[in-house]
Parts: structure tokens; sequence; C-alpha cells
């Protein structure tokens, strides 16, 4: 019998061991190369940081504040709840839907243009359905992100456009989209490609909007999941999204890039290999020693 169990242990061994000879050349190779000012990949299931530049770094998040937006709506609000677009909501500058003062659209279409088209009006009306103002909503939004650890992470607005003091960290967004992905609304409307949405205006006229996700890791990498992008000039772009591979997912971050889809493909990349060497690792570390079977 202790034979068998000797038996048993060595393919497991062998094979950690074998994936940790494929995985080593990439990794001797050291971390690519990114514009991002700060990039993290994190391993989705665990959380456990895979790769890290300037991870704590204080930086403009532009639209990807729109995943907590996105998150707290859903938990606050139906989405099947019926919404009156308000004036300051139909000022907001672009991106936008396009929603007029008066127009009435469903919640889940607003999380539609908020997500996919990253829609500023949207953004607003949803936090004053969510909240009863935009002001109440930002300190909701603050107080999730401290109850999610993401304390270094300031917000101002829903919608992440330019305000003095808004910030956010590579490590605390992926704390917070980690979060956005236990919500399986969230994933799913984040992961969609297009879909049409619909306003009625205050004459009762109907009006369809086509929104197309602003994602292009969705066309362009097999295994994409739900990501969110941004821009400012001052943030540069921004991205924070996942994307699985052989069952494993990461999650990754980019921050201040000149080049967000390069940079993202590339960490995506390396992110597998360290996911995969850590795997391995791990079940080298708990795999019984040869002797130690041969015991008792």
């Amino acid at each position: 019998m202790k034979v068998k169990q000797v038996n048993r242990i060595l393919p497991g061994a062998l094979a950690a061991g074998l994936v940790l000879c494929w995985t080593a050349p990439a990794l001797a190779a050291g971390p690519p190369a990114v514009t991002a000012k700060s990039a993290l990949v994190m391993d989705a299931e665990t959380g456990r940081t895979l790769y890290a530049k300037a991870p704590d770094r204080l930086h403009p998040p532009a639209s990807t504040v729109k995943v907590m937006t996105g998150l707290l709506a859903l938990e606050k609000v139906s989405p099947r709840k019926e919404v009156s677009v308000s004036a300051a909501a139909s000022r907001e500058p672009a991106s936008r839907l396009g929603l007029h003062l008066g127009d009435r659209i469903a919640v889940q279409d607003l999380l539609y243009g908020l997500l996919l088209k990253s829609a500023n009006d949207a953004s607003v009306a949803l936090a004053e359905t969510a909240a009863g103002d935009v002001d109440r909503f930002v300190k909701l939004m603050n107080e999730k992100a401290r109850a999610l650890g993401a304390r270094k992470t300031v917000f101002k607005n829903p919608s992440g456009l330019p305000a003095r003091g808004q910030v956010t960290t590579a490590s605390d967004l992926a704390r917070i989209f980690r979060a956005a992905l236990r919500n399986e609304a969230f994933v799913k409307i984040a992961e969609t490609k297009h879909r049409l949405v619909t306003a009625v205006s205050e004459d009762s006229e109907r009006r369809r909007i086509m929104v197309r996700n602003h994602n292009r890791l969705l066309w362009e990498y097999e295994g994409a999941g739900p990501g969110k992008t941004g821009y400012t000039v001052a943030s540069r772009h921004t991205y924070v999204g996942e994307v699985e591979e052989n069952g494993r997912k990461v999650i990754v971050v980019v921050l201040g890039s000149r080049r967000p889809w390069q940079d993202v493909r590339t960490l995506v990349d390396y992110g597998f290999v360290l996911a995969a060497a850590a795997h391995s690792k791990d079940r080298v570390a708990s795999v019984p020693s040869v002797a130690g079977g041969e015991r008792g």
C-alpha cells in the first residue's frame, strides 16, 4: 500500500516540476516593459498579487471610477426601475448616451450605457437614483472603497471626469474590481460587446441607442471578460479587467498608459506565466515527500 501511495505522489510532483521548467525561461527574462506608470496583475480567485509596478502610486482613475458607480447602483436600485433624467444628468459632457431632460430610461439600460459606452450622463442619472443626489452617492462610493480595503482611493464624482483630489492606485482598483466580479449582474453587463438601449422622451418618442463596449480586449484577446476603460488628458489611458485562460483568471490594471492595449496584452501573457508558476510551486509544497510516505 505504501508503494502505491508513492506512485500516486510522483506524477503530480513531476507535472508540477515540468510546468516550473516550462515557465522558467519566461520568468528569467524578467518583467515586461510597459508604458503604464502603474500596473498590477492579480490572481482573481485568491487575490494574490502576481506582478506590480508602482502599485500604490496615486493616479487619476478616469472612467475606471464607473466600476464603483455600477457596482453601487446594482446594490441600491432594481435594474427594472425607470428613471426620469434630470437637468444635471442631461448636461454632462461626453462621453454620453445623449439623454435629454425628462427622458425616461430603465436603470438596466443606464448600466449598459455606463459600463459599455462610459456614458457620463448615465453615471449622474444612476447616482441620483441610487442616493438622491450626487454628493450622497459619492459619500457611499468612498465608504464602499474603505470597506473593500481600497484605503488610498478618493472619489469626487461618479463619472471619473477630472476633479481635484480624485485618485486611486493599481492595488485599490484591483480590489474594487475583484469585488465587482462577485456581482453576476455587473459581470453580465460589463462583458457584453454591444447593446440596444431605449430612452423615451417627454413627448413619448422612443429612441433606440446602440452602445458598443470600449473594451477592445473582448474582440482581440481570447478569454477576455469584463473590463472598464478610461481616458483623460491628465490620467492618460487607464484600464481594469479580467481575462481567463485554462480555467485560471487574472485581473489586470494599468494606470497612466500611453499604449494601453499593448500594455494589457503584455501583462496578461506574463500574468498567466506567473500564475502557472505560483500554482505549480503550491502543488509541489503540498505534496508529501517520498521519505515521509514510507514512514509510519
